[in-house]
């Protein structure tokens, strides 16, 4: 029973790091109605920037951390404004591509610059001291950090989309675009800064997954597959649906694992996912798009 609290609880906080990055994902495509391949790039890159800021600076982990997140704000509008802003009336599928374009550049990037001698050990943040029992199952610290964080950010998320008019302007127009940009508002400044935050948030969860996976070129790659899985389970056009995949994932995952294996919990999440897509194409919480003929 301990065992099983163990990998439940451990699984909620893998699942809310996968809803993080599948955030970003959802984001982007209320916003742009384009599914963002490069976000676990995005936080691969932001990880190699904090560890490289600590070990060649000598600047703290928390720090470097934070001069990442703040990096990545900048190259989340960089990459937007040369690489998606272009011809961005070229259709969905042209976009879709430049993100793979994109994911693969940044690898070939990390690769050149920082990957000889990886993977790396990044420095442990919260440390893996019990922060207490719940029935038989110890709580570390940093699985309460990591939900903590979580926790946080689905607030701040909430509270920008419900009172702030730039989270009304964007629900807007993941809404009606035609209609805001007849309203006036620019929509493409708000693409910009939907790029701006999704690779912030990219970076957070690459930052917070390093010290467990291991920091290397392709440490996202598995974690990517699984968000947008989760992603797309709670619902692609649903913000609050993709907290409920990515929990739901990440304690599939980890209980399948630990009374089975790792090939088996692949197999279970996936066929989950076909499961939900046969029967509930738009995911639990996501809204079927309706088109005129």
């Amino acid at each position: 029973m301990a065992l099983f609290l163990s990998a439940v609880i451990s699984g909620i906080a893998s699942g809310v790091l996968l809803a993080l990055l599948g955030f970003g994902v959802v984001l982007l495509y209320k916003a742009t109605g384009v599914a963002n391949f490069a976000q676990g790039a995005l936080g691969t890159l932001g990880a190699f920037i904090a560890y490289k800021t600590s070990t060649s600076l000598g600047i703290p982990i928390f720090p470097s951390i934070l001069i990442a997140l703040v990096a990545m704000l900048g190259l989340g509008a960089v990459f937007y404004w040369f690489i998606l802003r272009p011809h961005d009336d070229s259709g969905r599928l042209n976009l879709v591509i430049r993100t793979l374009g994109l994911e693969m550049l940044i690898f070939a990037v990390v690769e050149h610059l920082w990957a000889a001698g990886q993977p790396f050990a990044f420095p442990k943040l919260f440390g893996t001291a019990i922060a207490f029992h719940l029935g038989p199952a110890a709580v570390s610290w940093a699985t309460v950090a990591v939900i903590g964080i979580a926790i946080v950010m689905a607030g701040l998320a909430y509270a920008a989309f419900r009172f702030t008019d730039v989270g009304l302007m964007f629900i807007g127009m993941s809404e009606k675009a035609e209609i805001v940009q007849m309203l006036g508002i620019r929509t493409r400044r708000l693409t910009l800064l939907a790029w701006m935050i999704t690779s912030s948030v990219a970076a957070l969860v690459g930052v917070l997954l390093a010290p467990h996976a291991l920091l290397s070129s392709d440490m996202m790659e598995p974690y990517l597959l699984l968000a947008f899985t989760a992603v797309v389970i709670g619902g692609l056009t649903s913000l609050p649906g993709v907290w409920l995949g990515g929990i739901v994932v990440g304690v599939v995952n980890n209980v399948v694992s630990l009374y089975g294996n790792g090939d088996l919990a692949t197999f279970v999440i996936f066929a989950l996912l076909l499961f939900v897509l046969s029967f509930r194409p738009q995911g639990l919480f996501g809204h079927p798009e309706i088109e005129r003929l």
